[in-house]
């Protein structure tokens, strides 16, 4: 999975899905919260809900970083460009 950023200590990553028929089949954009290695769940990139058990702040503050990055996000989602985002 490509990192995209690291907030409080977590990593936000999107996995790169190199087939369109897969990427159908895997969902709506979202972006996974580690902790490690430790996968704690996902966030939806149009919707901000919230999969999995990813403590309340970090969800508060992944949430503010989706708002500010939307387009970005679902640009490299659809594109498949994972790539960091500095702010």
């Amino acid at each position: 999975m490509g990192n995209i950023r690291k907030l409080l200590g977590y990593f936000l990553k999107m996995n790169p899905l190199s087939d369109d028929e897969y990427r159908k089949e895997h969902g709506e954009p979202h972006i996974h919260v580690f902790l490690g290695n430790i996968n704690l769940g996902k966030i939806f990139i149009n919707t901000l809900e919230v999969e999995g058990n990813i403590p309340k702040k970090v969800q508060r503050a992944v949430k503010y970083f989706i708002s500010n990055n939307k387009q970005k996000l679902l640009e490299m989602w659809n594109k498949q460009n994972i790539k960091r985002i500095k702010k």
